[in-house]
């Protein structure tokens, strides 16, 4: 790809049947946002949850800390 990354590397957040079916395609985790009945690795309930849950890997990643808007 062009930034290096193949689609097992990442994951397509969505929440509709289409966007399950566009990550499946192409081989990439899908997670769900508000979208309980979709099937996913990881059903995220809101934007705060996936920015903390976000923030903790980087950080456990080696990442450091990141910033939001930064």
């Amino acid at each position: 790809s062009q930034w290096g990354v193949d689609a097992g590397q990442t994951a397509f957040i969505g929440d509709t049947s289409v966007d399950q079916d566009a990550a499946s395609a192409v081989g990439m985790a899908f997670w769900a946002y508000q979208s309980p009945g979709l099937s996913a690795q990881h059903h995220i309930e809101s934007f705060w949850a996936l920015k903390l849950w976000l923030q903790t890997w980087l950080t456990s990643a080696g990442w450091g800390t990141y910033h939001y808007g930064r």
